[in-house]
């Protein structure tokens, strides 16, 4: 696989979905979306994802999300997280999580969790 296939950045999902095989980096920035839809869980390689300045609170995660087993990078800033998602914990290659923007009651608290919980992770709060 080349080094440009994976540096590819894919904005639609649909299209990500139909090139699974090849798609590492997603980003749904800024699309209005309000549900992460289910077939997101097929995207297993993804190690980059950019879901920032969307609609989205802890419950709008289906289970699948927790598919993307290589996910190093999650961009979640700018959206109306009150608490971390729930299944965060199942990202155990998590290196840089953004979550700066939301609606968190105690923000440092929970950037905290993370660095416990992933010693190795960069947390943007």
């Amino acid at each position: 696989m080349s080094k440009e296939s994976r540096e590819k950045v894919w904005t639609n999902l649909e299209e990500a979905i139909e090139q699974r095989s090849f798609v590492f980096q997603l980003d749904l920035s800024r699309q209005g979306i309000r549900n992460i839809p289910e077939s997101i869980g097929k995207l297993n390689k993804v190690m980059s994802c950019n879901l920032s300045g969307n609609d989205l609170d802890e419950t709008c995660f289906p289970d699948e999300f927790w598919e993307l087993s290589y996910l190093q990078e999650l961009d979640l800033s700018h959206n109306h997280f009150r608490n971390l998602p729930p299944c965060i914990c199942m990202f155990i290659d998590l290196k840089k999580l953004n979550i700066s923007g939301n609606d968190f009651e105690d923000v440092q608290h929970q950037a905290k969790l993370i660095t416990a919980l992933f010693p190795d992770c960069t947390v943007t709060y």
